[in-house]
């Protein structure tokens, strides 16, 4: 299987210009983890909630408060520099933040679920310390 990369900042600007932003329109994994990403990087814990499976929903770290007030405290904000389909159900992120521990260039590998027509982040498994 080959893996599917995509330009983030094309894969952005074509969400936003087709207004396919919302996690019901998401049809695969990797328009739902790019997403969520964009929701983490501008603070919107609100907003990210939609893209996560319902058990996660508000829930301790993923709290919309705890969302945001961690990723608002950035000095540098979160951007998703690519986002790799590795799998059926797996993505692999390449990302960059300035936080309240200093800079960040961190991987991680998102792990989604579908549930009913939408495939939703089920959990993230950091690949670096950050």
């Amino acid at each position: 299987m080959t893996a599917k990369i995509f330009n983030l900042l094309s894969l952005a600007g074509f969400l936003i210009a087709t207004g396919s932003a919302s996690a019901e329109e998401m049809t695969t994994p990797l328009q739902t983890v790019v997403g969520f990403y964009a929701a983490l990087s501008s603070g919107d814990g609100k907003g990210s909630q939609e893209y996560l499976v319902p058990e996660k929903r508000g829930r301790g770290n993923f709290a919309p408060s705890a969302i945001s007030e961690y990723y608002r405290s950035f000095a540098e904000p979160l951007t998703l520099l690519t986002a790799t389909s590795i799998s059926v159900d797996q993505v692999n992120v390449h990302y960059h933040y300035v936080g309240p521990h200093g800079p960040c260039d961190g991987l991680a590998t998102v792990v989604v679920r579908r549930v009913g027509q939408r495939f939703l982040v089920d959990h993230i498994k950091a690949l670096t310390g950050c």
